[in-house]
């Protein structure tokens, strides 16, 4: 169906969703759980506990979103497939909020943990549906000033969750408690406004009957992990979970190291996390454009190293942080802190701005939707990889104090600098016709992207991504015209004989 080009403002109106969607879950995990973590289960087990919450969080959505997804594709309803679903997932969001507000956040932290669980399920039923509306509403020319207003919203409730939730509301009220019942009304509000704004502004074509997807519903799901293990999606998620490790933890580090001592210590430090997250927020809206455009120069594995390399100074510079001045001119003091915020913020931006055209190079047009569903996935996999920071944190802190902090901060430099040393893995550019070769070693490491190199049947998914890993080292050795036999990947594929003849 040809598709009417859209206005910028329909890219606005379209996103809008996810703004609330991204103020509620900057606000609570940055801000509300570090804040109200150590009033419930101490400060001994704060680290682990915010780790145990995002840990089943993200297990959550692992499972929920593809399964909302798919859902929704076969949704006939007179309202459009997405919307009805991210209407009634969003007002259950709501209601779960209201709830936790009467009971005054949580008497406890197993209620929190429920009323967690269920919130995660409901805004990842609503968020599954969510991501459909670009590619059925906005033509194919279009999809990337979509995308990046999608991005930017992203980027831009970070900003506002840092200063409402962490300067406004919590870091100027003694009562964290009752700061945080109020931060829970506003989130609430927040996501109703724009799921009104969304569901009043977007009109969607209902789905007919005999345009239903012809795959069973479990093939569907299914299918859509078929392109895990792609190498671009392991260092997304290796890079997350460096970037998640330091960040997740940085209120307490701030707490418990930056301000040890100081009577207000609870108070100012939601103030700083918020101060880091504007300055990171910032760096990343302004850097995101030139990123992708100087990557169409000079490759994406270039620029994405550099912004590999400004994470790692990044996470290096928190370990010493202490929020002292640096650097005066005038009235403009630089701190370290804001330092570390700007290097972190240049390298995330830069990184994730190249990822995604660096996706478009290497995944095929029927494979975009699926590898944007697979993306969220090795976001919610960093997560829970980040998530073992906590325990290791409280650890750490009960040998020493502060201890903890240096071993996960540490923990997250080696894998941003894991990062840098796994991006020659990941091609610049999808072959779609590689040039006929007769070894059969190479039409293992090409089989998957060739129709016309095809493995034998038996050879299963595993095996060949195996297979195409260990062929490396031979090609190289071969190169250097050395009679290296390779019977074994000869016997793996179609056994014609070329590979033994050409040795």
């Amino acid at each position: 169906m040809l598709m009417k080009p859209l206005r910028w403002h329909n890219f606005f109106t379209m996103n809008a969703w996810f703004f609330g969607l991204g103020f509620m879950w900057n606000s609570l995990h940055r801000f509300i759980f570090p804040a109200i973590l150590p009033l419930l289960v101490g400060v001994s087990l704060q680290a682990s506990a915010l780790s145990a919450l995002t840990t089943v969080g993200l297990l959550i959505a692992i499972v929920a979103q593809p399964i909302a997804g798919a859902i929704s594709d076969r949704s006939l309803s007179r309202f459009g497939r997405r919307r009805p679903m991210m209407a009634l997932w969003t007002l259950v969001c709501a209601v779960l909020g209201a709830l936790a507000f009467a009971l005054g956040i949580a008497p406890t932290y197993a209620i929190l943990f429920a009323l967690y669980c269920l919130l995660q399920g409901a805004s990842n039923m609503a968020h599954g549906p969510a991501q459909g509306l670009i590619p059925d509403l906005v033509p194919e020319k279009q999809h990337g000033a979509a995308g990046g207003i999608k991005g930017f919203i992203d980027n831009f409730t970070l900003i506002m969750a840092g200063l409402v939730t962490g300067t406004l509301l919590l870091g100027r009220s003694p009562d964290l408690l009752d700061s945080a019942r109020v931060a829970l009304w506003v989130i609430a509000a927040v996501l109703v406004i724009f799921l009104v704004v969304n569901l009043v502004t977007t009109r969607e074509t209902p789905l007919a009957r005999e345009d239903l997807p012809r795959e069973a519903l479990r093939v569907s799901v299914w299918n859509s992990l078929s392109i895990v293990g792609n190498w671009l999606l392991i260092v997304r998620l290796i890079f997350l979970g460096g970037i998640q490790i330091v960040s997740n933890y940085a209120q307490f580090y701030f707490k418990d190291v930056v301000l040890a001592g100081a009577a207000d210590a609870a108070q100012r430090a939601p103030q700083l996390m918020g101060e880091l997250l504007i300055i990171v927020a910032v760096a990343l809206v302004l850097v995101s454009a030139p990123a992708g455009i100087l990557s169409d120069r000079f490759g994406r594995r270039a620029v994405s190293a550099v912004g590999a390399a400004f994470a790692v100074g990044a996470a290096a510079l928190l370990l010493f942080i202490r929020n002292r001045a640096l650097f005066a001119l005038g009235g403009f003091v630089l701190t370290d802190l804001m330092l570390a915020g700007l290097l972190l913020g240049v390298g995330a931006g830069i990184f994730f701005a190249v990822n995604w055209a660096w996706a478009t190079d290497l995944v095929s047009h029927d494979q975009a939707a699926r590898y944007l569903g697979i993306s969220n996935l090795a976001t919610a996999g960093a997560g829970i990889l980040a998530a073992l920071g906590g325990p290791l944190i409280d650890w750490g802190n009960a040998q020493a104090p502060g201890l903890g902090y240096t071993f996960a901060f540490a923990t997250g430099t080696a894998w941003l600098l894991l990062t840098l040393l796994l991006l020659p893995r990941v091609p610049e550019r999808r072959q779609s016709n590689p040039r006929p070769i007769r070894c059969r070693a190479l039409v293992i490491s090409r089989a998957s992207e060739s129709p016309s190199l095809r493995p034998s049947r038996s050879l299963r998914n595993t095996n060949l991504w195996l297979a195409r890993f260990l062929a490396r080292p031979i090609l190289r050795r071969r190169s250097r015209r050395r009679a290296i036999p390779c019977t074994i990947f000869w016997a793996a594929c179609r056994p014609c004989g070329q590979c033994l003849r050409a040795h």
